[in-house]
């Protein structure tokens, strides 16, 4: 069985309400980071020319990874180091947002 990483969701279906600097950033970052996160899945090769239908396991990953940050080292890109980076600043981020949106929502319920 095949496994790949998921493609991020849109994350522009957020509810439009007034974000702070803070929010608009870290909704920047996501963004950013989605795009690059899409881009890297999308391609049709590994940094070595391989197709990536054909290959499998942590093979696949690797290079999904590698793609993500831009190709490998020796082609010019940041790697896996970077491809992990991108996935970790982007959940960083989206754990970030729903938790400054989750505690303004509690501040408006009213206690009974």
């Amino acid at each position: 069985m095949k496994k790949m990483l998921p493609i991020p969701e849109n994350t522009n279906n957020m509810p439009q309400t007034v974000l702070s600097s803070e929010e608009k950033t870290l909704k920047e970052i996501i963004t950013q980071t989605d795009n690059k996160i899409r881009q890297g899945l999308e391609k049709e090769t590994a940094s070595t020319g391989t197709p990536m239908d054909e290959l499998y396991g942590g093979a696949k990953f690797m290079a999904q990874l590698s793609n993500i940050g831009d190709g490998s080292v020796e082609t010019g890109g940041g790697g896996i180091k970077k491809g992990f980076n991108t996935i970790a600043q982007n959940i960083a981020a989206k754990s970030q947002i729903n938790a400054i949106q989750s505690n303004s929502e509690s501040k408006t319920k009213k206690i009974k």
